[in-house]
């Protein structure tokens, strides 16, 4: 019971004591192992992966990138972003938000150190701080010369040609043995991927005795810097996928999955390879505001030489990578695109074929739309060039992947029918129902009939939460129900609650509609409460 509140580094500590405590400890600190795509930490992987006694003990394998240094656009933008205690320019974003947890202020220079230095101190500073930056970040055409292409089934290795030029095979790097070195740990169960976007910690925060903020809005090249950085994000999951898919057939008890893609990413071969070969998908997202549309976008594109393009290769990558969700029964997975410009409707295609390789599916999380901080935005509706939630919900209904799904947790902006259809062709094994900040959009349905629908449809169903759903059933005006947070329930959380429980209730054994307006529920219940 005592070793539950140490964390990491003590359990370490106490695993050295003496052998006893080691025999103790080790399964402890090993039963957790966190990497990401970069030579020290695979290094690390190897060496833990070499030592059976310290693999067998692993259990769940974290992807997370470390904070990377944001490379400004100049000097001046350098020195914009830096936020300093006793700032009196500081007005938007509280000292401690968004800042590395493993950093304190003590050591932080004052604003009124600050302003003391130099013009030459303060830029000497600031190109320190470039050398530092370049050192050590790394970035996705350096990642790019490092991957290769494999086959399921043996041990074929061919790199991949970057654009950039790249190094001999005869040359030993670490990061190709990714995928042996999974492996080697028999004893996985999960995977779960902790992307920094998610976690507002993007970049590094603290350097030397300077304090960034981490959310530079103002700056130009903000926007650009964090597109940069989901490609890198992208890349390092695209690499963790890919090595999980080829030494899936060794890891016979991985059940459980967690991973969130941002952007372009990897949807399709022509999307992984401009990832693979070190280009980033910088020129895609130019081009989509330029033509508003994801399609004509892409073909617009700029062609990559015949040779270079490989697509069967990056048509072999993709399958590797959907294999990894082979033999899963829990699957937690969010998916962020823009909508407006196409680009989430081209996303759906390519995700479905994913979500087919998830027969043995029992628990699903799915969220597919445009999320801000991992949130989905539940205003986000308007599908002007594809719906890529109706498409994605038409081809899971038409294909009906997982004849195993007992519990689901959806997150999606779409219409009435097609979320109908698709609960519908879950109804004989879907036994828990979570619904979370699903929108019907404009003129396509409102809760009042889905639910009713639902409840009658589902009958197998035993359990159902409902939160924050959105339609628009007056003249296109939002309304947001199973909002906690709303005015009506201000300091009434059990009426909340009452009136959550008995919408569900009626829904579940009635399989009609309790009175669904809060203002509604609110009058009877304080007329009841009167007549009591």
């Amino acid at each position: 019971m005592v070793f539950q509140y140490l964390d990491l580094r003590d359990m370490k500590q106490f695993r050295l004591a003496d052998r006893e405590c080691r025999d103790i400890a080790t399964p402890l600190c090993f039963e957790t192992v966190t990497f990401d795509i970069s030579e020290a930490s695979i290094g690390n992987l190897v060496n833990v992966a070499s030592t059976e006694y310290l693999a067998r003990h692993a259990r769940t394998l974290i992807l997370q990138r470390r904070r990377r240094m944001r490379q400004f656009s100049d000097y001046d933008n350098w020195e914009r972003a830096i936020s300093l205690p006793d700032d009196p320019n500081i007005t938007l974003s509280p000292f401690n938000d968004g800042d590395d947890e493993e950093d304190t202020h003590y050591d932080i220079m004052s604003y009124h150190d600050w302003s003391q230095c130099t013009d030459a101190e303060r830029r000497s500073l600031y190109h320190r701080y470039e050398t530092d930056r370049v050192a050590a970040n790394d970035n996705v055409q350096s990642l790019s010369r490092t991957l290769c292409f494999r086959r399921v089934g043996c041990t074929y290795s061919e790199q991949v040609q970057s654009v950039i030029g790249s190094s001999p095979m005869g040359e030993e790097c670490i990061i190709r043995r990714l995928d042996e070195t999974l492996a080697k740990f028999t004893q996985l169960t999960s995977f779960k991927h902790r992307p920094t976007i998610l976690l507002r910690d993007r970049w590094v925060t603290h350097w030397q005795r300077l304090r960034f903020d981490p959310f530079d809005f103002y700056s130009d090249s903000y926007e650009e810097d964090c597109q940069e950085d989901d490609d890198m994000e992208a890349l390092h999951l695209s690499c963790a996928l890919r090595a999980i898919g080829w030494a899936k057939q060794y890891l016979t008890k991985l059940n459980s999955m967690v991973f969130h893609v941002e952007g372009p990413a990897f949807w399709g071969p022509r999307r992984l390879r401009r990832l693979w070969q070190g280009e980033g998908h910088g020129e895609v997202r130019r081009l989509r505001q330029l033509y508003e549309d994801a399609m004509q976008a892409e073909e617009h594109m700029e062609p990559i030489p015949q040779d270079l393009t490989r697509d069967d290769e990056y048509v072999r990558q993709l399958v590797i990578m959907e294999n990894a969700l082979g033999e899963l029964t829990h699957l937690d997975c969010s998916i962020c695109e823009d909508e407006d410009d196409g680009g989430l409707f081209m996303a759906a295609r390519f995700f479905f074929e994913f979500l087919c390789c998830g027969q043995n599916l029992k628990r699903v999380r799915l969220t597919f739309g445009w999320l801000v901080d991992g949130l989905l935005q539940s205003d986000h509706w308007r599908h002007t060039n594809g719906d890529g939630p109706k498409e994605l919900l038409t081809l899971l209904t038409n294909c009906k992947p997982w004849p195993k799904i007992e519990e689901l947790k959806l997150e999606i902006a779409t219409d009435e029918t097609t979320l109908l259809r698709f609960l519908q062709s879950l109804s004989l094994t879907l036994h828990h129902l979570t619904l979370s900040t699903v929108t019907l959009a404009p003129s396509q349905g409102t809760w009042d009939s889905a639910l009713p629908a639902i409840a009658t449809s589902l009958t197998n169903l035993r359990r159902l939460n409902l939160a924050m759903l959105c339609d628009f059933p007056q003249h296109g005006q939002q309304r947001l129900l199973f909002n906690p947070e709303a005015e009506t329930w201000a300091g009434k959380s059990a009426c909340y609650n009452d009136y959550k429980e008995r919408v569900i209730g009626h829904l579940l054994h009635a399989k009609k509609l309790h009175q669904l307006e809060p203002e509604l529920f609110m009058e009877e219940h304080m007329q009841s409460h009167k007549h009591a």
